[in-house]
């Protein structure tokens, strides 16, 4: 093989490994890490011929380990499938709980879009303009609307009223615990003569500072 030849050859190998086998492999980006992986794998031959090219990169030589991980690694949709389920196993009880299904109907980022199944999808509005009876149109005016911003409950009154209540977040003791704690903390032995004015002074600016 002529040298030119032999140099037009090496140069497409090295552009097939470095374009086409890695292409813009990004840490934030899973995918384009697997992407590659794969591009690598389809084209793979022999370990000693890949080991060749690594060599000529001034890459890192691949083990017979290696290759049976990157081997591996597009197969891994198995243990993505396992998560899911398990995802749907533990909270497949909050599709049937009333409260979570009117908490996100009535929610215009959410609607009715998250249902796949046709056949809940309809039982749902079905329920939902029962608890509308009054006004069972404006159920269908406000899940056919594309707007998903909260502002848009102003334009459906009574949706808006079931909206505040299934979401609004219940209260939490945990800033008062919070302001009991830093008190705790200048009631010492050494500070037993400060006045209640003071002290409240004083824990104030302890939580205005933070």
């Amino acid at each position: 093989m002529y040298y030119k030849e032999w140099s037009n050859l090496l140069n497409g190998l090295i552009f097939l490994i470095r374009e086409v086998c890695f292409t813009n492999i990004l840490k934030e980006m899973w995918n384009t890490t697997y992407d590659s992986l794969s591009s690598f794998l389809a084209h793979y031959k022999s370990l000693e011929k890949a080991n060749s090219l690594f060599s000529l990169l001034g890459l890192p030589l691949l083990t017979k380990k290696d290759i049976d991980l990157l081997i591996e690694f597009p197969n891994l949709g198995a243990i993505r499938d396992r998560i899911i389920s398990s995802i749907d196993l533990r909270f497949s009880m909050l599709y049937d709980d009333p409260l979570a299904v009117f908490t996100a109907l009535t929610h215009p980022f959410f609607k009715c879009n998250w249902i796949e199944d046709e056949e809940k999808k309809k039982v749902c509005k079905i329920q939902f303009k029962q608890l509308l009876s009054d006004t069972p149109d404006e159920v269908d005016f406000f899940l056919r609307d594309p707007e998903t911003s909260i502002q848009m409950l102003d334009r459906y009154p009574a949706i808006k009223n079931l909206f505040i209540k299934y979401n609004t977040s219940i209260s939490s003791s945990a800033p008062v615990e919070r302001l009991f704690s830093q008190a705790a903390l200048f009631l010492t032995v050494r500070r037993n003569r400060l006045s209640d004015v003071l002290r409240e002074m004083l824990i104030l600016l302890k939580m205005s500072l933070k």
